[in-house]
């Protein structure tokens, strides 16, 4: 069994040329339009109208033009984003419906050459108590739409959950695209992307514990030997599986 395979995960796409963001109307889903307006909470509410409009960013697919790869994209709402991740529910919508949430993850190395990685609280809804990529997160559909790439969210996620900045990126390469191929996640699809910071190991988990969002997982640091035997071993988000691996060249 090969690491790809023990960690659930496939590689779509490993190009370094950055990818564009090209967004179009939303494709139609009758079948999951009816399930989002039956459904309903614990206290039998249904969706509020702010988690009906769109907020993530969907993808259908990879194109190339012109030597660039463009991701085809549209908007898509926090409820069909629930409601696509629900294995039961997408396995009874038809094929053209089961659409995909664009994500991205990203792998830091730091100036002393080690690699930070987040190990999920066991309060996290999926994967709980596994470990990940450096930062990670949805892509959002405004900044998206406005800045025409997946990138912008990478800083922000680097912000948000190390206290990572701009100014202490000394490189930012992309690595390609993966999807999820666990159950409970296959309408992940996620943008992969490799930092390196001119911070030391203790300097940023240092600055990750006085982060926004340290509460998601704790962040610790290891040589990429360690990582290697880490990934054969413990049990991986499968998109920070996929990220370590590219990164590491494997």
């Amino acid at each position: 069994m090969t690491l790809w395979e023990k960690h659930q995960v496939m590689p779509l796409d490993n190009s370094s040329i950055p990818y564009r963001l090209e967004f179009r109307s939303a494709p139609k889903t009758p079948e999951l339009d009816k399930r989002i307006a039956a459904w309903r909470d614990k206290n039998g509410e249904p969706f509020p109208e702010r988690d009906l409009a769109p907020h993530r960013v969907g993808i259908t697919g990879i194109t190339s033009t012109g030597g660039i790869s463009v991701l085809n994209c549209f908007g898509a709402s926090w409820a069909q984003r629930m409601l696509l991740s629900d294995p039961k529910v997408r396995g009874e919508l038809p094929e053209n419906e089961r659409l995909h949430i664009l994500s991205m993850v990203c792998v830091v190395r730091t100036s002393d050459d080690q690699i930070p990685l987040s190990f999920r609280s066991e309060k996290m809804v999926i994967y709980p108590s596994s470990w990940h990529g450096s930062a990670a997160g949805f892509t959002d559909f405004h900044p998206a739409m406005e800045s025409g790439s997946p990138l912008f969210q990478t800083f922000l996620e680097l912000e948000e959950e190390l206290n990572v900045l701009p100014s202490h990126i000394r490189s930012m390469r992309q690595l390609g695209l993966c999807q999820h191929l666990a159950t409970i996640s296959l309408s992940a699809i996620e943008y992969l992307v490799l930092a390196e910071v001119n911070l030391s190991a203790a300097e940023l988990v240092e600055r990750a514990n006085t982060a926004k969002d340290s509460w998601e997982g704790k962040v610790h640091t290891f040589s990429e030997e360690k990582v290697l035997e880490m990934l054969k071993a413990e049990n991986f988000v499968p998109s920070g599986a996929a990220a370590v691996m590219l990164a590491l060249g494997i």
